[in-house]
C-alpha cells in the first residue's frame, strides 16, 4: 500500500511541477506578445486546465511585468558606471581647459588691480593735500581782486541784513491781517476791538483793531516788502556767482 501511495504522491508532483510549468510558459507567452502570444480562448482554457483563475494569473502578470522592469534597471548599472566615467573625464578636462584659459587672465587682473589700488591710495591722500593750497594762494594773494572781493562780501552782508528787514516787515504786517469768522467771537471779548470789512472776494470778515483803510495799506506794504526780498535775492545771488570767480582768479599763480 505505501508503495502506491508514493507513486500517487509522485504522479502528484509531477503534475504540480507540470501546471507551474505551464503557469509559467503561459504569463511568459502573454509578457513577450507578438504572434505567439495566447489568444483569451486559449488562455480560458488553459487556466481551466492548470485551476488558475483570472484574476491570479493578472497579479502574476503584474508581478512579472514589474520584476521585468527592476531587472532592466539593474542591466543599466554597466552601462551608466561608464557613461559616468566619461563624463567624470569630460569635467575634469573642461576644468583644466578653464584654468589654462583663465589663470593667466586672473594673474594680470591682480597685477592691474594692485597698481590701480595703488594709484587710487596715492590719490586720495594728495586730494586734501592739494585742497589745503587753495587757503594759502588766496591768503598770499596781492592785488586788486583782494579790494573787490572785500567789497563784493560788504555788498552781500547788507543785502542779507536788508531781506531780513523786508522780511520781517512783511510778516509783521500779515500777522495783523489774522482774521477769525464772527462765529468765532465770544461773548467775553470785546467787539468794539473788531472791525467788520467786506474782502476782495465779498466774503465779510473781522479784523481786529484795524480799519478798511488800514487792512489794505497792510496788505500793500506787506506784497511790497515780499517783493522787494525777492528783487534782493537775485541781487545776492549774482554776487555770491561773483564771488567765486574772484576767488577762483585769485587762485591762479
Amino acid at each position: 500500500m505505501s508503495t502506491l501511495f508514493a507513486q500517487v504522491a509522485e504522479v502528484f508532483t509531477r503534475r504540480q511541477e507540470k501546471k507551474i510549468e505551464d503557469r509559467e510558459a503561459l504569463v511568459k507567452s502573454i509578457l513577450d506578445g507578438g504572434k505567439k502570444a495566447p489568444t483569451a480562448a486559449q488562455i480560458a482554457t488553459a487556466l481551466d486546465e492548470m485551476g488558475w483563475t483570472p484574476e491570479a494569473l493578472e497579479k502574476e502578470i503584474a508581478r512579472r511585468q514589474q520584476r521585468r522592469d527592476e531587472a532592466a534597471a539593474l542591466a543599466e548599472i554597466p552601462a551608466l558606471e561608464k557613461e559616468k566615467a566619461e563624463l567624470e573625464r569630460k569635467g575634469a578636462a573642461e576644468v583644466a581647459r578653464f584654468d589654462a584659459l583663465v589663470k593667466p587672465l586672473q594673474d594680470e587682473h591682480a597685477k592691474n588691480m594692485e597698481a590701480v589700488n595703488g594709484r587710487y591710495r596715492y590719490v586720495v591722500m594728495r586730494i586734501p593735500q592739494a585742497e589745503a593750497m587753495r587757503n594759502k594762494l588766496l591768503a598770499s594773494y596781492s592785488g586788486p581782486l583782494e579790494a573787490q572781493l572785500i567789497e563784493n562780501r560788504e555788498e552781500q552782508a547788507r543785502l542779507n541784513r536788508e531781506i531780513s528787514t523786508a522780511n520781517k516787515t512783511a510778516q509783521m504786517h500779515e500777522d495783523h491781517l489774522q482774521f477769525s469768522e464772527p462765529g468765532e467771537l465770544t461773548a467775553a471779548m470785546d467787539k468794539t476791538d473788531w472791525v467788520k470789512v467786506k474782502e476782495s472776494t465779498g466774503a465779510t470778515a473781522w479784523h481786529q483793531g484795524m480799519s478798511p483803510e488800514e487792512i489794505k495799506s497792510a496788505k500793500e506794504i506787506a506784497a511790497t516788502c515780499r517783493q522787494a526780498a525777492a528783487d534782493k535775492k537775485k541781487e545776492l545771488a549774482a554776487l555770491v556767482k561773483r564771488e567765486a570767480e574772484i576767488m577762483e582768479e585769485m587762485l591762479q599763480p
